[in-house]
């Protein structure tokens, strides 16, 4: 097992490590190589000049301890029955705060550690860092905008997430047909077209680690569009759809959202062609 030793005497410190199955023994980065009794127990007291710390790599440090020696400069002397250290003999002189992290010195008072619109992954370290700085909980919300977290007067802020949208997508038109499907035929008396909106937007979306619904293709009834619509609206935050939305008798996407939806279409053109 790796193992890590520290040096005692001057300032209350905090070591971190990335690995809690390492140890150290604390002592002063005045005390020069040579034996020393280890102590086990953590000291209330400064330690004697005759004495050595044990401790588990990322615990506080005791008062007055500074610095930390590794294992492999080190030479364990005498055991106990239990094979516990009793004396080591130190073999190289380190440096004051040697593999020692000052408290604070990873997040001050007021610091940021999240921005706005920082995305919580499984994956991305973010619920590690609230985890880190104290936060127990995570209220989620179902609007866009977040709050950031920050440290002020040792109180921390409501961390306010909100979860991505989920993206319903819908393809339109009478002629289209799914290229999974092998048994249904276009109703139109046209060629079928096989629908490629439909499958690039939802893998796009699905991508950017959005929540889809996948809405199918409706053909040309009103009934049809409104029933796909309103399950868009429905079971969805966002609804994307494909086709329908020109001047024909066929393309009822606007008329459905207005008249059987009582929705509002802010507008219904760009300067394209063709569009």
């Amino acid at each position: 097992m790796d193992t890590r030793f520290v040096v005692s005497r001057i300032l209350s410190l905090c070591l971190f490590s990335l690995s809690a199955d390492f140890l150290t023994i604390l002592y002063s980065a005045t005390d020069r190589p040579g034996v020393y009794r280890v102590v086990t127990n953590f000291p209330e007291e400064p330690l004697p000049s005759d004495s050595v710390y044990r401790i588990n790599t990322g615990a506080p440090l005791p008062r007055g301890m500074d610095s930390c020696i590794m294992v492999e400069d080190t030479s364990v002397m005498a055991r106990d029955e239990q094979g516990e250290e009793l004396t080591v003999k130190l073999l190289a002189q380190v440096d004051k705060g040697e593999n020692v992290r000052k408290e604070g010195s990873d997040v001050r008072e007021g610091e940021k550690v999240l921005e706005q619109g920082d995305v919580i992954t499984p994956v991305g370290g973010e619920l590690g860092t609230l985890a880190f700085v104290g936060q127990r909980s995570v209220c989620t919300l179902p609007s866009f905008p977040t709050r950031v977290l920050s440290l002020k007067n040792d109180e921390l802020l409501q961390v306010l997430a909100h979860r991505r949208p989920i993206v319903a997508v819908l393809s339109t038109g009478n002629e289209l047909v799914d290229l999974q499907d092998t048994t249904t035929k276009s109703s139109s008396s046209f060629s079928s077209i096989l629908d490629s909106n439909r499958p690039t937007l939802l893998s796009i979306l699905k991508h950017l680690h959005f929540e889809t619904l996948d809405l199918g293709i409706c053909t040309d009834s009103m009934d049809v569009t409104k029933a796909a619509l309103k399950r868009g609206v429905e079971e969805a935050d966002i609804v994307i759809t494909t086709g329908g939305t020109s001047m024909g008798v066929s393309d009822l996407i606007k008329p459905c959202i207005e008249r059987e939806l009582g929705g509002t279409v802010h507008f219904g053109r760009v300067a394209m062609k063709p569009g």
